[in-house]
């Protein structure tokens, strides 16, 4: 079991052909061809794949060996997808140029576009360790939950249009269509019934462009979050939306906060859930925990974690 204390490492000095850029072509708006240009521009020998023609999981099955730095340009679910391959390995590390939807692991890492600046941070070699949570055996490095933003999640997987304006085309048109839902929540040896309009599992403060659902939560701390999400007036929602955005959302007569180190058990009638934005579908309860594994990223200089 490591511990969850910031671990900071100094390692020998990476060079840049121990470097692979990882690029999902099908992230957000699909403009990653400028990315790939300010990639080579800062350096002819870098690496890049895009997975146009091979998967992820066919990437690392070549090239995990190969390279000690990994860097996803993509979103969230992008992210979700290369980390498994990473887990406890402190021999690697991972990084990402935000190019999705939401973004909000990059994001809340404090990673963004300046190549020069993130190649500098890998050679720097300052590493943290994050905490990896566990949905029915399932990772999720940043947040997983069920109800409005899973619903949400469920129809823009569908959209053939991705990024930020498809994104909130799909939210409004849910406002109107999404009905609560009932769920027992089994913690600490507690039982809470009631109605929701979600429920969330944060490691992480936000689900991305900069919508903090936890403003309290942090990835290396040994527990993880709970955000239990009454239904509230429709004209309520300026409100929530206002307050999560600017960072400043607190427990309420709709709004309950949870943290835990245990495992959870959560009993609901609806089965639509996501786990770092990637829409899933469960039967039965679900479990969520703190696994024994870690992912090691690379600590950015704009990174107070």
């Amino acid at each position: 079991m490591v511990s969850w204390a910031i671990i900071l490492l100094i390692m020998a000095s990476i060079e840049n052909s121990e470097i692979l850029f990882i690029i999902n072509p099908n992230s957000g708006p699909k403009r990653f061809n400028h990315l790939i240009r300010k990639i080579k521009k800062s350096d002819p020998e870098l690496t890049c794949i895009v997975t146009k023609n091979e998967t992820v999981k066919q990437v690392f099955e070549t090239n995990l060996e190969k390279y000690k730095a990994f860097i996803v340009v993509g979103g969230d679910g992008t992210v979700h997808e290369a980390a498994r391959y990473l887990y406890n390995r402190e021999d690697k590390m991972l990084g990402v140029v935000p190019n999705g939807s939401g973004n909000g692991f990059a994001f809340e890492l404090k990673f963004n576009k300046n190549i020069k600046s993130l190649l500098e941070d890998i050679h720097a070699g300052e590493t943290l360790n994050l905490d990896v949570l566990e949905i029915n055996d399932i990772e999720c490095i940043n947040i997983a939950g069920l109800g409005f933003d899973s619903y949400v999640a469920h129809r823009f997987n569908t959209r053939a249009i991705r990024g930020f304006l498809s994104y909130f085309f799909v939210t409004i048109k849910s406002l109107f269509e999404f009905k609560p839902f009932n769920a027992t929540v089994l913690i600490e040896g507690r039982e809470i019934k009631g109605c929701y309009q979600m429920i969330c599992f944060a490691n992480n403060k936000q689900f991305g462009n900069n919508a903090f659902i936890v403003p309290h939560a942090k990835p290396n701390d040994g527990f993880f979050d709970i955000v239990l999400v009454k239904p509230f007036p429709f004209y309520f929602y300026p409100v929530f939306t206002l307050r999560m955005f600017l960072g400043q959302l607190s427990e309420s007569k709709y709004v309950k906060y949870l943290k835990t180190a245990e495992e959870v058990t959560i009993k609901a009638d609806s089965n639509e859930f996501h786990i770092d934005g990637e829409p899933v579908l469960f039967d039965g309860p679900i479990n969520v925990k703190l696994g024994h594994k870690y992912l090691r990223v690379i600590r950015t200089k704009r990174n107070m974690l």
